[in-house]
């Protein structure tokens, strides 16, 4: 008797009470985004990179005050470290049950991500304005 009172449920009642649909959207969105963003300014940096390794230092500076270079960097930095920040997360909530860890895990995670891309961009734009 109770088989036929659960085929009778519809589906958005089986469904009820089992979270939101709209939450992981704009997770997932973001994070293909920031991936399909990587792959031209990866590229750009594995090239530039490749040639930068034979240059000094005063070179190097040189290639950062570039606008289109410093531009780029910044770029890169803020897609690398944002995607990665987004999938850390993922892996942090797919996989951390306790409730009192998973906040804190994610909280740090936040917290580590923006104070190396912080710093990062602080580097690149003190190379390219010529404070370092």
């Amino acid at each position: 008797m109770s088989e036929n009172n659960q085929s009778m449920c519809s589906p958005l009642s089986k469904a009820k009470g089992l979270g939101s649909s709209k939450s992981g959207t704009a997770h997932w969105v973001a994070q293909r985004l920031t991936a399909i963003l990587l792959i031209p300014l990866f590229f750009y940096f594995l090239v530039n990179v490749d040639s930068l390794t034979s240059k000094n230092y005063l070179e190097l500076v040189e290639w950062f005050q570039t606008p289109v270079n410093s531009i780029a960097m910044v770029l890169f930095v803020i897609c690398a470290f944002y995607h990665g920040m987004l999938g850390l997360e993922e892996v942090i909530t797919d996989y951390v049950h306790s409730y009192g860890v998973k906040v804190a895990a994610l909280i740090l995670n936040k917290t580590a991500f923006l104070l190396l891309a912080a710093t990062s961009i602080y580097s690149i734009l003190a190379i390219s304005f010529g404070v370092l």
